[in-house]
């Protein structure tokens, strides 16, 4: 190979490089924002505002997911969660509801807000669930976690 051929396929190598190099970037700059929004994100949502916490359910889980949970649930349900409360119990770091098809995990912390643990979320619903106003589990302090 001559001093021009080998320039020329050089050429095409970084051309390539520098392509993927773009795409790379692209893709990062997208998560980075992502990350940023997510991080942002007030915990406002409590069990206690149940017109807000209904929309929100909702937005994420489906239509329906919010009173189907509240009537039929079990203990890792709406419904179960608001027993719990009606009967005193004080022990939030255990009150956790499940999504549709036991996906998405919802945490209930000791004043009430509603997190998403995005650790047990299933494919693509964090954004959903950060878009609805839920505050993401994984962005507190662990100790924050109840």
């Amino acid at each position: 190979m001559d001093a021009k051929e080998f320039a020329s396929r050089l050429s095409a190598a970084n051309q390539i490089r520098e392509e993927r190099l773009g795409e790379i970037k692209k893709k990062l700059s997208k998560q980075v924002l992502q990350l940023q929004q997510w991080g942002k994100t007030q915990v406002t949502l409590t069990i206690f505002d149940l017109l807000a916490a209904k929309a929100a359910f909702d937005s994420v889980e489906g239509e329906g997911f919010f009173d189907r949970s509240l009537e039929y649930g079990g203990q890792d349900s709406i419904k179960g969660v608001m027993a719990y409360l009606a009967e005193g119990g004080e022990h939030y770091s255990n009150l956790c509801i499940y999504g549709a098809g036991g996906f998405n995990r919802y945490f209930v912390r000791e004043d009430g807000t509603i997190v998403f643990s995005e650790r047990h979320a299933h494919s693509g619903h964090t954004a959903k669930a950060v878009a609805a106003g839920f505050g993401l589990l994984d962005n507190l302090p662990q100790e924050e976690w109840r």
